[in-house]
């Protein structure tokens, strides 16, 4: 389709789409930015934009990319969560605080974003208030091992021990993958000497 038609910036974008999934960066990047070319409003092409160079560490390209996303949809929560990962990552926590509340004012609802929040509050040593973001990000997506670590991790912290228990259990039983982490933290947690 991009052979007959190379200017479509649907099928450049889908073929962007594409190589992400194939763990071809470069070239999805490549791709996204010849869609802005295009059509320098796609919020959804600067949005995955972001996503690849958050991935390869580029965080100051990411942060413009969400941001300028965000600019073109002023509503998206969704946006507001990636500016506020970004931001985080690079140190500035007030400002990534202040996204995430708009997010969460905003209605969003899912697990990725509470998983994000939850970490944010983590990172700042507010245990507790992550330990509710991890369980809403857990209870949303079942499966998801990351987020059952992230639950498992901050319930260790707050000396919840069976819950931890419990959490890297269920972990284990989801993702084979997690299982031999998991297995690393119960055996720690089931020592009464690691635990003093």
């Amino acid at each position: 389709a991009l052979e007959e038609y190379p200017e479509r910036e649907d099928f450049l974008y889908l073929a962007g789409n594409i190589a992400e999934l194939l763990g071809d960066d470069d070239r999805a990047v490549s791709l996204y930015q010849r869609v802005l070319a295009i059509a320098a409003d796609h919020a959804d092409a600067l949005n995955s934009l972001g996503c690849v160079y958050e991935r390869c560490d580029r965080l100051d390209d990411a942060l413009v990319a969400f941001r300028e996303a965000l600019r073109l949809k002023p509503r998206e929560a969704q946006l507001e969560v990636n500016v506020g990962i970004i931001l985080d990552k690079l140190g500035r926590t007030d400002e990534a605080e202040r996204h995430f509340a708009v997010a969460m004012e905003r209605g969003e609802d899912t697990a990725f974003a509470y998983n994000a929040l939850g970490c944010h509050l983590a990172k700042s040593n507010r245990f507790e208030e992550a330990l509710a973001y991890f369980s809403k990000a857990v209870e949303l997506e079942t499966g998801n091992a990351t987020y059952h670590r992230n639950l498992g991790l901050a319930c260790e912290k707050m000396n919840l021990y069976d819950r931890a228990v419990q959490v890297y259990e269920r972990m284990a039983a989801i993702d084979p993958q997690a299982a031999s982490m998991a297995r690393e933290r119960l055996s720690r947690l089931r020592s009464p000497i690691e635990r003093v």
